[in-house]
């Protein structure tokens, strides 16, 4: 063999050899580079605080994928292959019993709102990597309810809330409408009702009273309009972490006043009627 037989055998050998290596890669020179994968890459805002697994979700035209994580296997990222693109990333923090069904975080009735906290971002995966902080958000209501009774007189009471959200929407925190029924039961050595209620869409909830009778039985008091008292004082169910709610209401005088957490001044008003 000469030796320009020879350079053209190595040249053509060399060939192959690119070609063998380049088809055993995702991604060939020929192919689209928007047929390789992007890496979506999350980090979670104060961490170290983050006690309870977290529910991540993508979607696109449909569900790209929901995996339950533990945060503390993943740092600084938890790390996903998804096709190139925009896509809607969610997270959840604290779904208990109602659990997430598709991306919605639904109330089952006879239970209050888990402690939950959520996160949704619109995300550019177009390009080969892309990075994005969870800053999870205070998605439930604590209803601190004062109907100035004391602990032996609350025991002849029974109480109903009923309102017409059942949870929320992961992909863009709106209200899920559906039937909410829960029983709260006073604070232990206290004659205070607390109870969680998700993000509200109108002012229905309502909590029915029993009292017991003289032969022990218990027959309905009356009905409170709660949302109508909560909209009278302005709080807003539309804000990004929703606050604690303070109401005291006064049936033999005929007032209640409500306060929002964090806010300096409450107010008193006479009782709404229904």
């Amino acid at each position: 063999m000469d030796m320009r037989t020879f350079s053209n055998y190595k040249a053509g050998l060399a060939g192959v050899l690119l070609l063998c290596v380049l088809s055993g890669t995702g991604c060939t020179i020929k192919e689209d580079r928007i047929s390789c994968p992007a890496y979506l890459n999350v980090s979670f805002h104060d961490r170290d605080h983050i006690a309870k697994k977290v529910c991540l979700l993508g979607f696109d035209a449909g569900e790209l994928f929901h995996e339950e994580i533990d945060i503390a296997e993943h740092d600084p990222y938890w790390v996903k292959a998804v096709r190139k693109g925009f896509l809607d990333l969610s997270a959840c923090m604290g779904a208990g019993h109602p659990g997430i069904a598709d991306h919605y975080v639904l109330v089952p009735v006879g239970n209050e709102c888990d402690s939950l906290y959520a996160f949704r971002s619109r995300v550019d995966a177009t390009g080969n990597m892309a990075y994005v902080e969870v800053v999870f958000h205070k998605q439930f209501c604590t209803v601190h309810l004062d109907l100035s009774k004391t602990e032996e007189q609350m025991q002849d009471y029974r109480f109903l809330v009923e309102g017409n959200t059942c949870g929320f929407d992961l992909l863009d925190f709106r209200p899920i409408p559906g039937a909410y029924r829960f029983g709260p039961v006073p604070v232990g050595g206290t004659g205070i009702l607390e109870f969680r209620i998700p993000r509200q869409s109108d002012d229905s909830m309502t909590i029915a009273l029993w009292h017991r009778n003289g032969n022990g039985t218990f027959e309905e008091a009356g009905r409170l309009p709660l949302g109508r008292y909560i909209a009278c004082r302005g709080y807003d169910w539309g804000a990004e972490d929703l606050q604690d709610l303070y109401i005291a209401i006064d049936l033999a005088l005929g007032n209640a006043s409500v306060s929002v957490d964090g806010w300096e001044d409450g107010i008193v008003f006479t009782l709404i009627e229904m």
